[in-house]
């Protein structure tokens, strides 16, 4: 008689595609956490595939790093490994350690990851959303400015690409017209808002967050999973 361990396979699945990201299966951690880790990362984690590159018509990058642009650019248009360029707690830490899975709050809330120039990390950064087949770059701005709660990224991106944002819009409810500091006030406490984007109200096209910070859609995955193993 054939015995299925549904369970276990999953676990070995769910071990080989956090292996493919540099993660690894904690087996310290319930099987939903480390799925929920896999879902997280998976969602940060930018795979190697040929993408055309769009720029926001006011792009501005610094001339001290037009090179490393240019090289960064290649590399998404060749469809190489762009991750080293991503958030610090990706790349820089061990596997054993939470940061690899943390949420990124501007991915979850509005869909924007960023990059920096160098792999060792620079203070200015690119914002850009990435899709299947494409990389909108949006805008540079410095780290230390704290530009994670920037309502202008969504502006660029209706001025130069609304049908990114047309799925996401909030038809017959007002949306709220929040300042920087009211969007990372909210940010901070994983709250969810509407916002008002050139007058139109818009859900967050990034999915939303839970209370714990994690991306909506990947928290639904993950029950998913449980229930249908």
């Amino acid at each position: 008689m054939m015995v299925f361990d549904f369970e276990k396979d999953f676990s070995i699945y769910i071990a080989k595609e956090l292996k493919s990201m540099k993660g690894d299966y904690n087996q310290r951690f319930t099987a939903k956490k480390n799925v929920l880790n896999c879902l997280t990362l998976k969602r940060r984690f930018i795979v190697k595939k040929k993408r055309k590159v769009r720029e926001a018509k006011d792009l501005n990058i610094p001339h001290e790093h037009l090179n490393d642009y240019i090289r960064l650019k290649k590399l998404l248009e060749s469809g190489k490994d762009v991750n080293a360029y991503l958030s610090r707690d990706i790349t820089k830490c061990k596997k054993d350690n939470n940061a690899m899975y943390k949420s990124d709050s501007l991915l979850n809330r509005w869909g924007i990851t960023h990059f920096h120039f160098l792999k060792e990390g620079t203070e200015k950064i690119i914002f850009a959303i990435i899709t299947e087949n494409e990389v909108y770059f949006i805008k540079v701005s410095k780290h230390s400015d704290k530009p994670f709660s920037d309502k202008a990224l969504l502006e660029i991106v209706d001025d130069n690409w609304p049908e990114l944002l047309e799925k996401y819009k909030a038809n017959g409810i007002e949306g709220d017209d929040l300042n920087h500091d009211e969007i990372n006030a909210l940010s901070k406490k994983n709250g969810n808002f509407i916002i008002n984007i050139h007058g139109k109200a818009f859900f967050p096209p990034g999915g939303g967050v839970v209370a714990s910070g994690h991306n909506i859609l990947d928290i639904i995955a993950m029950d998913r999973c449980s229930e249908d193993i």
